[in-house]
């Protein structure tokens, strides 16, 4: 493949890259020796043996990343070319120079990724930029291999897994990547990325409960100090906010007092704190409408999905009707043991 010249490198560039290097030199000079083929690096307070790789291949890797991320894709597949002419041992190059190539020709860094994987078989970053490849070239059944293959390796990979769901939808496979994103969600309750990423699913397969569920605890994870109080709302803010707000901090006399603001049936507080995943406040107010209206069917269903067996005795009172809200999410919670 022919490589073009470079681009004259803007003023700012070549200081990184001098920079670069000489950060590089003043930390590796006492490790290392060009005329050796080895190197002994400290990682976690240990020693360990390793490849030479000489200083300037550090400085180029840093400069292609800086021109990557500045939008000069060409300039950048320069530098890891030169990077890999002192280093062509290391996978992660090959793989950040294969996944560039992919972005700008589908398939065309195949073979670089293909030299990563020689080098490294077991590398996650180079399985899971040979699905994205596969996939920008709508070779899905591939993709969907390489990033199984990717999540394999390395399970706690946000990105990776996030991939395989887009891969699984992009084949038509809602189901699974439904499931894959709830799985990722459910273990990692505190990831925005997983969460807008099963938004943006369940907005597209019109799945009303998934979209709720993605927006309270979306809502939840902001800084609950910078909500408006309960009692004096600032102007212009939404009713339900208070209610929203109320479950997130744990509020249950706050949250009753909004609902009844808001003229909604108290079973509401049990249904939001439930796909919120306070489970301690859904139980509570589920028991209490419970035990002030027997016939309530919500209640006893959310009360079911919490393991509270009780809950469907003493049936003496005829149950109303499943709410749509609340018949959907128990459809929702039944799919993940059925799919």
């Amino acid at each position: 493949m022919r490589i073009s010249q470079d681009k004259p490198v803007p003023r700012a560039v070549a200081g990184l890259r001098k920079l670069t290097l000489a950060a590089s030199v003043a930390l590796l000079g006492t490790s290392c020796s060009p005329y050796g083929s080895g190197v002994t690096r400290i990682v976690d307070g240990r020693t360990q043996e390793g490849r030479y790789i000489p200083v300037t291949a550090y400085a180029d890797y840093a400069l292609a990343s800086y021109m990557e991320a500045s939008g000069e894709p060409e300039q950048a597949e320069n530098a890891y070319m030169r990077a890999l002419a002192d280093d062509p041992k290391s996978p992660e190059m090959w793989t950040r120079l294969g996944a560039l190539r992919c972005r700008r020709q589908p398939l065309s860094g195949m073979s670089a990724l293909e030299r990563a994987l020689d080098l490294a078989p077991q590398y996650e970053p180079a399985w899971r930029a040979k699905a994205a490849c596969f996939l920008g070239a709508t070779q899905l059944s591939k993709a969907q291999r390489a990033a199984e293959e990717a999540v394999r390796l390395d399970p706690e990979q946000e990105r990776a897994t996030l991939l395989l769901a887009q891969i699984y939808e992009a084949q038509g496979k809602n189901k699974q990547a439904r499931a894959w994103l709830n799985a990722w969600v459910v273990l990692h309750p505190s990831s925005d990325i997983g969460w807008n990423a099963l938004l943006e699913l369940a907005e597209r397969t019109q799945n009303p409960v998934d979209e709720l569920r993605a927006h309270q605890a979306l809502r939840l994870h902001q800084d609950p100090m910078r909500a408006p109080a309960l009692s004096t709302p600032r102007s212009g803010q939404r009713q339900d906010d208070a209610l929203d707000v109320a479950i997130a901090t744990g509020d249950l006399d706050g949250a009753r007092r909004a609902c009844v603001a808001l003229h909604l049936p108290a079973v509401e507080i049990a249904v939001r704190a439930y796909l919120r995943g306070n489970l301690g406040m859904a139980k509570q107010q589920a028991q209490l409408v419970r035990a002030a209206d027997p016939s309530s069917a919500d209640a006893r269903a959310l009360l079911l999905l919490m393991g509270d067996a009780a809950a469907s005795g003493d049936l003496w009172a005829e149950p109303d009707a499943l709410s749509p809200r609340v018949r959907e999410l128990l459809e929702a919670e039944l799919a993940l043991y059925t799919d």
